[in-house]
């Protein structure tokens, strides 16, 4: 009887010391303190660390740690634990981004008398669960020998009360995108740049600011010679035409004026890139390259930016692009982007060439002359395959698209333009159809 009264005294006080694992009563007010430390969740959010899985959820807690001694002591972020409803320990994920400047706790902490020290700690959890965060310095030896109670506090934890944000990364990005890739006006001036109408066939139109002459004459064969008073009225018309016409263009001016001012409005709600500069830019690049592809005729940089706004156009229409985020952290991001767009290099100059030469059978007396016209006939009637040419991707991209990065201040994004991201450059030349560096 002894022996039994032994063996249950012995049970009963194992399942003492396991109920004690952590039966310490976790706060409900975001704080715990002791008479050697105070513990604080300040803040959180949800993050993704590079290389980790899309599919999980990582919560980033801000925790905010007061030295309550009279004398220094160091910890490292495995003393601030995560444990789960069924008493299992999370352990933090170690983050380590250069690009970031937000403050993760590290090796090497340690507190003066007095001090705090404030920084995030990252958990992956489960978004419907509930936890406690622990905290629990092993280098703080003399309180673990003298009074184990005291080396131990802690907070609950709901993930359901912090906000997921990583998507904006994505809006954000898309946003630039759209404004600067995918967003063309016709500003250029020229309007010689063909389009399909809706039977499918080739209209050249009239660049009207060309001091060229026109093989167009049918004008002149309306008009006589001996017919001045007519001559008045149509010149009388022609005036009251180009004044209605100045009008209507003015008008337009002022309408994309206001639409791009409202665009840019909107896109400075949440990116502080200059989306206006950089699409001038993306379109002068466009221009730059693609006119150094003529050997023969000299495009005018009217008849170029009309080209390439009449690309950018069809590519807003057409153009496929996925966004997928890799890395999102409080300040920092990158986000993966996919485009598949309409490559210039898949439009069949053969086919033009041919019709070219079938138009044009015997109208030139020399070599030179037809190749020149033969170019300025491709750059006016290429457009018009805008719409059946195949979408691609770039052979230069990796799969899962390029390496975008971004960073966030006042609550704003800034997309990464500098000369040395290369892999914006490369995505730039993507939405110039396979066009410039």
């Amino acid at each position: 009887m002894k022996k039994v009264l032994k063996h249950s005294a012995l049970l009963l006080t194992a399942l003492a010391l396991v109920a004690c694992g952590n039966s310490k009563k976790a706060s409900d007010n975001g704080t715990a303190s002791n008479s050697n430390f105070e513990v604080s969740v300040k803040d959180g959010m949800y993050v993704l660390p590079k290389d980790e899985d899309s599919n999980s959820h990582y919560l980033a807690l801000q925790v905010e740690i007061k030295n309550n001694r009279d004398k220094q002591f160091s910890f490292t972020s495995h003393d601030i634990t995560l444990y789960n409803e069924k008493d299992e320990k999370v352990e933090p994920i170690q983050i380590y981004e250069s690009d970031s400047k937000t403050k993760f706790m590290s090796y090497g902490d340690s507190l003066s008398k007095g001090k705090s020290v404030a920084g995030y700690v990252v958990y992956e959890v489960d978004k419907d669960a509930k936890y406690e965060l622990h905290f629990a310095p092993s280098f703080y030896d003399d309180v673990k020998e003298n009074s184990k109670d005291k080396n131990d506090v802690a907070i609950k934890v709901d993930p359901s009360q912090y906000e997921d944000n990583i998507d904006e990364a994505k809006e954000a990005l898309k946003k630039y995108v759209d404004a600067v890739y995918l967003d063309g006006e016709n500003t250029g001036g020229a309007s010689n740049v063909s389009f399909t109408n809706d039977k499918s066939q080739i209209v050249a139109l009239e660049d009207k600011k060309s001091d060229k002459k026109s093989d167009d004459k049918k004008s002149d064969d309306k008009k006589s010679d001996d017919k001045k008073s007519d001559d008045k009225k149509s010149d009388d018309k022609k005036s009251d035409d180009k004044k209605s016409d100045d009008k209507k263009s003015d008008d337009k001016k002022s309408d994309d004026k206001k639409s791009d001012d409202k665009k840019s409005s909107n896109d400075s709600d949440v990116i502080t890139n200059d989306v206006k500069a950089d699409r001038e830019e993306f379109i002068k690049k466009f221009i730059e390259s693609f006119g150094k592809g003529f050997y023969n005729y000299k495009p005018s940089d009217s008849e170029l930016r009309t080209f390439a706004e009449a690309y950018i156009k069809a590519n807003a229409k057409r153009a496929k692009v996925d966004y997928k985020v890799k890395t999102y952290l409080p300040d920092y991001a990158v986000v993966y982007v996919r485009p598949e767009t309409i490559d210039l290099d898949n439009l069949n100059v053969y086919e033009l060439s041919r019709k070219f030469y079938n138009e044009n059978k015997g109208k030139y007396s020399s070599y030179s002359e037809a190749m020149k016209a033969g170019e300025k006939y491709i750059l006016e009637n290429a457009p018009s395959q805008f719409d059946s040419t195949p979408l691609d991707t770039s052979d230069n991209m990796q799969k899962e698209g390029y390496e975008i990065k971004m960073t966030k201040k006042d609550g704003k994004w800034t997309i990464d333009t500098s000369s040395k991201n290369y892999n914006l450059k490369d995505m730039a030349r993507t939405f110039r159809g396979g066009i410039g560096y």
